[in-house]
């Protein structure tokens, strides 16, 4: 009698991921979070068991929350590859990578690739909610060129309604559809009108398609296939034709980083994108095109504006107030417009086709080096104010430069500032040690007058903590308190009560 062959057992529940037309496939950590449902327990449990596959049950921190950890693992690198692997053994479930960017850890960097805080659609969970369907939260709201719903069109949603707390990706009590800090329903839908732009709803399509596409089996990445952007950037059937200064200007880059691109290396999914976009060409769909630049430039200055690109002309409207200006932080620090443009979301081309004053105003206060030290003097000496002994790392995150460039570029007012930070903090220390022991003398005196031993747990009582005992100073004012406690009795003749 031959015994049948019969599946391995699974530590935890052999579920198959969720999936969407609409939407496309469920997240890695969506998948996580429902197993921790399935089993009544809470995501942390989870994890641990995650964790301990992977023999680091001490490398992630035991905090409620560890969202600079948990969010890599709907990306592409190490994380993510073990993370896929540890679930897969633990569930017996195959095919588990297309619940994550890895596909395209190939072709593209992972730098601003997933957005590290949960973004969801409040209509798409109360549809789920209604119609009984299995709530879980598509891969598609967690990559970062994705800003709206494809189904309703309508921004998603990145703050808690009730606590207006940023959601991790992962926490230890995640749920699906509610908040994991005070398990508020995330479902309800929005009344507010909002308006979508074009260029996010065809950045939304891409990347949809994107993912049906290695969804379906049908991407491959390399060589003359479904996605190549060497062949895409540089063949003469799409826009290999083009000079390359003016292609390096719609894509954000510098010239040296398309050659990079030429030769094979990652590219920058957000200025690809943007770069795409301007272009009006799919670079899933492959359709030739015989570009011309006069057309491109057309298309260019028909587009329409962000909203960072309309703060930034807002903002500039006054162009000789530079004290007022709330990008001198940023112009003062960049090496270049493309550079500048990048940190506050603009596309440096846009910018120079339609407001051509404006770019080479930008272009200008960024060589002029001499006045952008004054500036962020000026920006330093202004968030100081009336403030006594500032942080420089509080004065770097509210003028938003960035210490290391602080330090760079006003070297001098930076040792200023942490100098008197330093005595400030001397003198405190000074004062508190003063403070302590002048309390440990009185308690010590109190307590002999008392009839009472001063032992180290009845002092260690009255004062704010208790390894303050340790302290020679502390120390030694109490045993000059016992000392003149004592002379003073011999000499008065009082004794204890």
């Amino acid at each position: 009698m031959k015994m049948k062959n019969l599946h391995s057992r699974s530590i935890l529940y052999s579920i198959y991921p969720e999936y969407s037309q609409l939407l496309s496939v469920e997240s890695l950590s969506s998948y996580i979070t429902r197993l921790a449902n399935l089993h009544c327990v809470s995501t942390q449990i989870i994890i641990d068991i995650i964790l301990k596959t992977l023999d680091k049950p001490y490398s992630y921190s035991q905090r409620r929350e560890y969202s600079s950890i948990s969010y890599g693992i709907n990306g592409i690198g190490k994380l993510s590859t073990e993370w896929i692997e540890s679930v897969s053994q633990l569930s017996t479930q195959e095919n588990l990578d297309k619940l994550t960017l890895n596909f395209l850890g190939s072709y593209c960097r992972p730098i601003n690739f997933v957005k590290k805080y949960k973004s969801w659609c409040p209509t798409c969970f109360h549809q789920m909610m209604n119609e009984s369907l299995t709530l879980f939260e598509p891969l598609l709201w967690f990559f970062s060129p994705v800003d709206i719903c494809p189904i309703h069109l309508s921004v998603l949603v990145n703050r808690c309604p009730r606590c207006h707390n940023q959601i991790p990706v992962l926490g230890s009590k995640s749920k699906i559809g509610c908040c994991s800090y005070c398990d508020t329903w995330l479902g309800n839908e929005s009344t507010q009108p909002q308006s979508v732009d074009d260029e996010s709803k065809w950045k939304t399509s891409f990347c949809k398609n994107l993912l049906d596409l290695n969804q379906n089996n049908y991407l491959r990445i390399g060589k003359n296939v479904n996605l190549n952007i060497q062949d895409f950037l540089f063949c003469d059937e799409y826009i290999g034709n083009l000079d390359q200064n003016f292609v390096a200007q719609i894509f954000g880059v510098h010239l040296c980083t398309l050659k990079r691109w030429e030769q094979g290396e990652r590219i920058f999914l957000s200025s690809f994108l943007d770069g795409c976009y301007l272009l009006g060409n799919d670079p899933l769909k492959k359709t030739p095109q015989n570009l011309v630049e006069e057309e491109i430039t057309t298309r260019i200055k028909n587009t329409q504006y962000r909203n960072s690109e309309i703060q930034l002309l807002n903002v500039f409207s006054d162009i000789d107030n530079d004290e007022k200006n709330g990008f001198v932080a940023s112009i003062a620090t960049s090496k270049s417009v493309n550079d500048f443009c990048r940190r506050i979301n603009v596309r440096p081309i846009v910018l120079k086709l339609k407001n051509p004053e404006i770019y080479s105003l930008i272009e200008r206060k960024i060589q002029n080096k001499e006045k952008n030290k004054y500036l962020i003097s000026f920006q330093i000496n202004k968030c100081i104010g009336s403030k006594q002994n500032i942080p420089i790392y509080q004065i770097s995150e509210e003028i938003n430069i960035p210490l290391r460039s602080l330090r760079k570029y006003v070297p001098n007012i930076c040792r200023r500032i942490s100098i008197q930070n330093s005595n400030h903090r001397k003198f405190l220390k000074t004062e508190r040690q003063k403070f302590y022991s002048m309390k440990a003398y009185q308690i010590t005196q109190e307590l002999l007058f008392q009839g009472k031993h001063p032992s180290g747990y009845r002092i260690a009582k009255a004062l704010p903590r208790g390894e303050i005992l340790l302290n020679k100073g502390i120390q030694s004012s109490i045993e000059k308190a016992k000392k003149d406690f004592y002379c003073r009795t011999r000499k008065t003749g009082i004794t204890s009560q």
